[in-house]
């Protein structure tokens, strides 16, 4: 069924997307770094403490979806500061096994945009 593999794609992005600003909003509202990490079919939410980093969450990728590419963060992170900017701005490739893809990007100023 190759609909339900674009379904799944499409999904897997609009879920990042919504993860990304939860975090986002974190940082904000706590007053303390948040952000995710990028693993190969995988992601975590983590906290930045001031003497410790905490997972807060590890997500799988839907199955035949991966990560393609991450570009522009410094190791596969991106980390968003107390007022909901990124230390670095990038982007997000995901990839299903037809090699339809996915993409985000991650603007200085936090915004996430899906395309």
């Amino acid at each position: 069924y190759p609909w339900l593999l674009s379904f799944k794609l499409n999904s897997a992005a609009r879920g990042l997307a919504v993860d990304l600003r939860y975090v986002q909003q974190k940082a904000v509202a706590e007053q303390i770094d948040y952000g995710v990490y990028f693993g190969v079919d995988f992601y975590q939410l983590k906290r930045f403490g001031s003497t410790s980093t905490t997972v807060l969450l590890s997500k799988p990728l839907p199955r035949d979806v991966r990560f393609s590419q991450v570009s522009g963060f410094n190791a596969n992170e991106v980390i968003f500061n107390v007022y909901g900017a990124v230390e670095e701005a990038g982007n997000i490739i995901l990839t299903n096994s037809r090699n339809e893809t996915k993409a985000l990007n991650i603007r200085p100023s936090g915004f996430v945009k899906v395309y």
